[in-house]
């Protein structure tokens, strides 16, 4: 007799058959996080994510693409941004620039994904936002691997006439890494 859990395992992976080659038993999903890591801060003296008042600042971001990504699924940056000092639900300019090494193994040549890509976020006052930025799998590189090291440049405008944040924001709790990643159904390795 086959049990009900056996035929939905079953009914899964007829319908979800991958055309990437990979093991076709290795297909359910779950979204799992992963810190990136800075390596460049916004306020580099004191090695810390606080973006400026009325000027530029960059932070970089950087983070593999995890073994267990399913390809073909989005890759989601986040960053959680804090405004400490301007009262109400001011608006801060940010960009966003996202670059690849499809292959990283090999040093192949880097990829823009996004650039400069300009959003206002609005930062009501000690409340973590989170800025999320979703890679679609169409922008990616022919010949993308699991050894692919995204970068991300994460930039506030201090000075735009849409900033209205009157002092430094801070990147509180860094960046991170948002995908779905494989869960072997018959054994759970992966839990």
């Amino acid at each position: 007799m086959v049990s009900a859990f056996e035929k939905e395992r079953e009914a899964f992976y007829q319908t979800n058959r991958p055309q990437d080659g990979h093991d076709t038993r290795l297909r359910l999903r779950r979204k799992r996080r992963v810190p990136a890591q800075p390596y460049q801060y916004a306020e580099a003296a004191n090695a810390r994510n606080r973006f400026a008042n009325a000027a530029q600042s960059d932070a970089f971001f950087a983070v593999a693409v995890p073994f267990d990504w399913v390809f073909g699924t989005v890759l989601e940056l986040h960053v959680g941004l804090v405004n400490r000092q301007t009262a109400g639900s001011p608006v801060a300019r940010m960009e966003s620039s996202i670059h690849i090494y499809p292959d990283f193994n090999t040093a192949t040549a880097i990829y823009n994904l996004e650039t400069s890509v300009a959003v206002n976020v609005t930062l009501t006052q000690n409340v973590l936002t989170e800025w999320v930025r979703t890679v679609d799998p169409a922008v990616f590189p022919a010949g993308m691997s699991h050894d692919a090291v995204l970068f991300w440049d994460v930039t506030r405008q201090g000075a735009h006439a849409s900033d209205t944040v009157n002092d430094y924001i801070e990147a509180f709790g860094g960046a991170w890494l948002e995908y779905y990643g494989v869960y072997d159904y018959d054994n759970k390795l992966s839990e």
